[in-house]
């Protein structure tokens, strides 16, 4: 058996003292460690910590890679 504790948006709003709408907000720019769960989200209670103890940093999200910089061309108006 999976042993896993799973926090509510409601939960962690308690637990980072913000609203709700500020930790919907971190969790689709991808700052948090989120699970989906059916039509909602949760939150992995151990990654939380580590999210925590990291500083806060950005979350890298599942499945998704971070983008890659890309050269431009210098393109200065004369």
């Amino acid at each position: 058996m999976l042993d896993v504790e799973l926090i509510s948006v409601v939960e962690l709003t308690t637990i980072l003292g913000t609203s709700e709408q500020v930790v919907r907000r971190m969790i689709r720019q991808g700052l948090l460690p989120v699970v989906r769960v059916g039509g909602g989200v949760r939150i992995d209670a151990r990654k939380l910590r580590q999210w925590i103890d990291a500083g806060g940093a950005a979350y890298p999200r599942a499945g998704r890679s971070s983008p890659e910089p890309v050269d431009l061309p210098d393109r200065t108006l004369q």
